[in-house]
């Protein structure tokens, strides 16, 4: 029986449609973010669903991007110097993760591009929409997340058109999500 449900679930999948898994944190009618947990790292999927333009490619403001905001030592708050933000950017003519450190909520370190951090960002069909439309990629080592084993993260995704938070409309850390990778489960976190 198991075979033949497999067989079944491999004749239908679109083989020009990536499988995108993973545990999930957002899904809406724009935007679907999942995480994937590994021994060093946590990898990223933003697959952003509401967004059929291609600008991945673009020149600034016209540019598909988005920052992720990691809360380093868990407390809630932006300490400065300590709490960082990570995001594609061309450097060196490939595109790379520029990674900074916070100062305040609305300044910032430029960037460093010593992190292990690795990132992609195409127009692409997913299992979430079978239209070619905007995904990033993301994967950051652990240790450049925190120091334990919970990392809190936000996220802002923007294009030429808008810029949205998750989960709220904040950059103070004062909402999160939590993510544990020991047993792989994710809340959010309001305070």
């Amino acid at each position: 029986m198991y075979i033949v449900q497999l067989i079944i679930l491999l004749f239908f999948l679109d083989p020009d449609t990536e499988n995108l898994g993973g545990n999930e944190l957002v899904r809406n009618e724009n935007h679907v973010i999942t995480y994937e947990c590994f021994e060093d790292r946590i990898e990223f999927v933003i697959d952003v669903i509401g967004d059929r333009t291609d600008n991945t490619n673009g020149k600034w403001p016209n540019l598909d991007y988005f920052y992720l905001w990691v809360d380093f030592n868990n407390n809630g708050k932006l300490d400065s110097l300590i709490d960082r933000n990570f995001g594609p950017k061309f450097y060196n003519n490939k595109l790379q993760v520029c990674k900074s450190l916070l100062y305040s909520k609305t300044r910032q370190t430029t960037c460093f591009f010593n992190s292990n951090s690795t990132c992609h960002r195409q127009f692409k069909k997913t299992q979430n929409l079978e239209i070619d439309h905007v995904v990033f990629e993301i994967s950051i080592p652990k240790k450049e997340l925190s120091k334990s084993n919970s990392y809190n993260v936000y996220f802002m995704i923007a294009d030429k058109y808008s810029k949205t938070y998750y989960p709220i409309n904040n950059i103070k850390f004062e909402a999160t999500f939590k993510i544990e990778c020991n047993n792989i489960s994710t809340e959010q976190m309001l305070k």
